[in-house]
């Protein structure tokens, strides 16, 4: 169960990665590009090949230019993989850069996508297994563990409703999910919002994003309440309402 739930999660980003699309229901392509090879006799690597049948490029346009299909798909992996616990890779963060800047929206819906199948995949962390590693080729992105494990299953729901005034740094108009700057805590943040929600306020978060991306001023006050780590670092913040501030 627990290599079924690493498989969805890399089935949902492979999918992303080869048609720019997000999808978790249904026979969607990358189900089918995502294989796993059977251990050895003795062996504890467990082998998934993801299979990329498309140029970058051609998907998403020059923001790809320069990474690869394997890059992309790497840091993609590793990026919401570490968004799911809590942890940062500042190599997937630097070739996602450009990516970010226009879809950064979509990575915060597949990270969401993600969170149930990543969770699915710690159950085994403290039943026989100590410790996953996920390594691309020679490289290790992310690693599996107990604090990871009590990272994604503990939340602390804060139903304080809360306001504040933030840049939108990436926002998924299907979804409502995306991120915020938080100037307080000096991070970004990752949102959702109720469908009623999402559909009284796309123009004003659409507004808000590009308002980002031109390097304008203009932000958006929120009401919210918060999804907590049990250290009381923010997991989510669950948007209840918004509007532009003035000025």
């Amino acid at each position: 169960m627990a290599m079924a739930g690493f498989a969805w999660t890399l089935s949902l980003v492979t999918n992303y990665a080869v048609t720019g699309e997000i999808r978790h229901k249904g026979d969607f392509p990358g189900r089918r590009l995502v294989h796993a090879r059977a251990p050895q006799a003795g062996s504890v690597l467990v082998e998934m090949v993801s299979l990329l049948t498309s140029d970058p490029v051609q998907i998403f346009g020059g923001v790809a230019a320069g990474v690869g299909a394997g890059g992309l798909l790497t840091a993609l992996v590793s990026r919401v993989i570490n968004q799911n616990i809590g942890d940062e890779d500042p190599n997937s963060d630097r070739i996602l850069g450009r990516f970010m800047d226009s879809r950064g929206g979509d990575i915060e819906a597949l990270t969401a996508m993600a969170e149930s199948p990543i969770r699915q995949t710690l159950k085994i962390i403290g039943n026989g297994v100590e410790e996953i590693y996920v390594s691309s080729g020679f490289n290790i992105i992310n690693s599996f563990n107990e604090e990871t494990k009590e990272y994604v299953n503990q939340n602390v729901i804060d139903n304080v409703e809360k306001m504040g005034d933030f840049s939108i740094s990436a926002f998924n108009v299907n979804s409502g999910h995306g991120s915020v700057f938080d100037r307080k805590i000096g991070r970004v943040v990752p949102f959702s919002m109720g469908a009623d929600v999402l559909e009284g306020n796309k123009r004003k978060f659409s507004w808000g994003l590009d308002q980002y991306a031109s390097g304008k001023s203009g932000k958006l006050r929120l009401k919210y309440t918060r999804l907590l780590n049990m250290d009381g670092r923010p997991k989510r913040y669950i948007v209840l309402s918004a509007s532009r501030v003035p000025g």
